[in-house]
């Protein structure tokens, strides 16, 4: 059953909760064509079934001094993505929209606006992860997960930024990671413990386009480290586009990568040290 609706004319096209809460208490797939917009809001399910969103569809925080929260599950159907549209609010936490249900589906996911997303579900999401805006958040150091240790695709379409910060003594896989416009950051957190790694397929980053990798907390390059396994090659100067633990400016030293069969990003020369671009 879906009590919104499904085709033109008579759907709902949005919900709008304002410091509200929208229950899903029973079985179907409430949403799929709506849209969703919270400020302060809630979305829970005590009947455990999720709200389906299908391509270009999803979730919108508004600003807010309160964070809004989704506990319920959320499944992304069909080509996707399914759209999580933040804006910068004012939370204690800084979070702006939290997820604590599990983000599933074939579909992916595109992060919008320039406020916080935070996942802290086991999601296992199978399509891509789109960078437009703000940041994305994968985890709280205790609970959160993207699609196991597979991960998904990951693209940067423009400036935004992603963290991992999930349990510690965990190794996350990603797929391909895609800079395709505007200034991306990548940020592995350390959890107190044990080794992180965060572990991308492939690297590629088109003219215009700057990606920084940042490592927070552990020892860099051993406990805490981020590793490319194809795309950039062990022991090469990286191109001035591409900066670890740095901002995208032309002034920032430019690194070195290293390692053997898998690229190990570490803090390298400074630019008088480094071979042209």
């Amino acid at each position: 059953m879906n009590a919104l609706g499904y085709n033109d004319g008579v759907r709902v096209n949005t919900v709008y909760l304002n410091g509200g809460t929208i229950n899903h208490a029973v079985t179907g797939d409430q949403g799929y064509r709506t849209n969703f917009v919270l400020t302060g809001g809630f979305m829970t399910s005590t009947s455990g079934a999720a709200f389906h969103f299908t391509n270009n569809f999803g979730i919108f925080s508004m600003a807010s001094s309160t964070t809004s929260v989704v506990s319920a599950n959320v499944n992304a159907r069909d080509q996707g993505p399914v759209i999580f549209n933040t804006a910068l609010g004012t939370t204690a936490s800084g979070v702006d929209l939290l997820v604590s249900g599990n983000v599933t589906g074939a579909a992916g996911i595109a992060k919008l606006g320039a406020g916080t997303l935070h996942l802290t579900g086991t999601n296992t999401y199978t399509g891509a992860t789109i960078i437009r805006g703000g940041l994305l958040r994968i985890g709280d150091g205790t609970t959160g997960s993207l699609n196991g240790t597979t991960g998904t695709a990951l693209t940067f379409a423009s400036t935004g930024a992603i963290e991992f910060k999930e349990a510690a003594d965990r190794s996350q896989g990603m797929g391909a990671l895609n800079f395709t416009g505007g200034d991306g950051s990548v940020t592995s957190t350390y959890a107190g413990s044990g080794n992180t790694t965060l572990t991308f397929a492939s690297f590629t980053r088109a003219a215009g386009a700057t990606a920084n990798f940042v490592v927070s907390g552990g020892l860099n390059g051993t406990t805490n480290k981020i590793v490319v396994t194809t795309g950039l090659t062990p022991g090469s100067f990286i191109d001035q586009g591409t900066f670890f633990g740095g901002s995208a400016m032309p002034s920032t030293p430019r690194k070195v990568i290293s390692g053997n069969c898998n690229t190990v990003l570490m803090p390298g020369p400074s630019p008088s040290q480094a071979a042209p671009a």
